[in-house]
């Protein structure tokens, strides 16, 4: 089950339902490089078996970082899990899986895929709804990371957390709206839906300026 440690917010991109299919490339290392690596996973283990999973992450992303095995990927990907980073989690576990196809460890491979699509309906999504059409220079971003037209009005992926959405268009007030994205989802309401009502700036040119103008 998760801990009580708070989900890290992830953001939103237009290709964040989907990981990455292509595994790290093959390089030599040296004794030394794989003696890194192989610290920092079994530093990272000693967290992961201790339910230490927040100090666990950051040494499984530098030993795969530094020696490109799936091992590291896998405890990674269950660290998010246990944090409630649960897309992120599906993410990392189907990475897991290319790559262990691809090296031909097949067992290792359906470990993985068996763990991503346990996770697949309880990755947490979020719609933005935006009148259509859009208007010109529509800029929307969440956290400061900005959304492609395509990732408004679609259900997307997310972690769960706090975020903060902005839009802004050329005559038109900006917005800013905080939200939460909670693991708790129902069945009445799957998806967490912000909706963001764009308004006109109003015309300032008054009347008797445009009187004086003509006259």
């Amino acid at each position: 089950t998760p801990t009580e440690s708070r989900p890290t917010a992830a953001l939103p991109t237009a290709t964040a339902a989907r990981a990455t299919a292509a595994s790290a490339p093959a390089r030599t290392l040296t004794p030394e490089q794989e003696q890194v690596a192989r610290n920092l996973f079994e530093q990272g283990k000693l967290h992961w078996q201790n339910r230490r999973f927040a100090e666990a992450v950051p040494l499984f992303s530098a030993s795969y970082a530094q020696n490109p095995l799936t091992s590291p990927l896998l405890l990674l990907a269950d660290c998010y899990e246990q944090l409630g980073r649960l897309r992120t989690a599906r993410e990392v576990f189907q990475r897991a899986a290319a790559q262990a196809n691809q090296q031909g460890d097949l067992d290792l491979a359906r470990r993985a895929e068996t763990r991503a699509a346990a996770l697949q309906p309880r990755v947490p999504q979020l719609e933005l709804r935006v009148p259509r059409p859009l208007p010109a220079g529509l800029v929307v971003t969440v956290n400061g990371t900005e959304v492609p037209n395509g990732g408004l009005n679609v259900p997307v992926p997310m972690d769960a957390g706090s975020y903060r959405v902005e839009a802004r268009a050329p005559g038109y007030e900006a917005i800013s709206v905080p939200f939460g994205v909670s693991n708790e989802s129902t069945q009445a309401e799957p998806a967490k839906v912000v909706a963001g009502a764009l308004r006109p700036i109003p015309d300032t040119f008054e009347r008797r300026d445009l009187a004086l103008w003509l006259g």
